[in-house]
């Protein structure tokens, strides 16, 4: 399972649930982050009263998703064991309530979440998989601008289809090495029993188990070829 344990403070729902859709769903996936790897792509640090604050934006530089290292908190003693991965989740904040002073009284006030038990997907993010499990479906394609949800979409897709029975062995193709690390930690998070059914390869080391060959090709060389044969497919793929 994960490497990080997420504890979220009781009254988070509370602060969140008059927020737009979008912005709770970005904060949800900045947890599935938090729980993978500890971290999330892009964060601001605090000064002042709380200096050790994490801010990772979850719309813009309006709102953002606070969290902190249990082992950097004020209740850094809490646990006796785990604290260095332990994540303390509080809430989402405008950014004019950066100031306001966070006091954590007792490590009862957070509960602990699964990672299993998030899911940020929109409805549309879900219609993916219903769409590619259809008895007539052959080939499914998701296009969208970046940050628009397509590797979220797929990532959840390969863990609902790894976690069919009827499914033995599953190939996921990405395009570079740094795109294959990130798939692989949100499968192991997610489900260490899948790492035996997916297979994750690069393009390029997909290529070299088909030919063979040791040269090195650029996957991002044919991203232009894909886009346009991307282009010629109906609006209903």
């Amino acid at each position: 399972m994960s490497g990080y344990r997420l504890l979220k403070h009781r009254q988070y729902e509370r602060t969140a649930e008059h927020l737009p859709d979008s912005i709770r769903r970005k904060a949800e996936w900045a947890q599935v982050l938090l729980g993978t790897r500890g971290r999330t792509p892009n964060v601001k640090t605090t000064s002042g009263y709380n200096a050790r604050w994490r801010r990772t934006p979850v719309q813009g530089y309006h709102y953002y998703l606070w969290w902190i290292p249990l082992s950097e908190s004020q209740l850094a003693g809490s646990l006796s064991n785990g604290a260095g991965q332990t994540i303390l989740v509080y809430s989402i904040r405008h950014h004019d309530e950066t100031d306001d002073p966070i006091d954590l009284a007792s490590i009862d006030d957070f509960e602990e979440i699964a990672l299993t038990a998030l899911d940020p997907r929109f409805d549309e993010q879900r219609a993916v998989g219903r769409h590619v499990d259809g008895a007539e479906t052959a080939l499914a394609t998701v296009k969208g601008l970046p940050g628009s949800g397509k590797t979220i979409s797929l990532f959840y897709l390969v863990r609902d289809l790894a976690l069919q029975s009827n499914l033995q062995h599953l190939l996921y193709v990405t395009y570079t090495s740094r795109l294959k690390r990130a798939a692989r930690d949100f499968l192991a998070a997610q489900a260490p029993e899948m790492e035996g059914r997916v297979h994750i390869r690069t393009l390029t080391e997909l290529e070299k188990e088909i030919t063979g060959l040791p040269t090195y090709v650029d996957p991002l060389g044919e991203l232009a070829d894909f886009q346009r044969y991307l282009d010629r497919q109906p609006a209903s793929t």
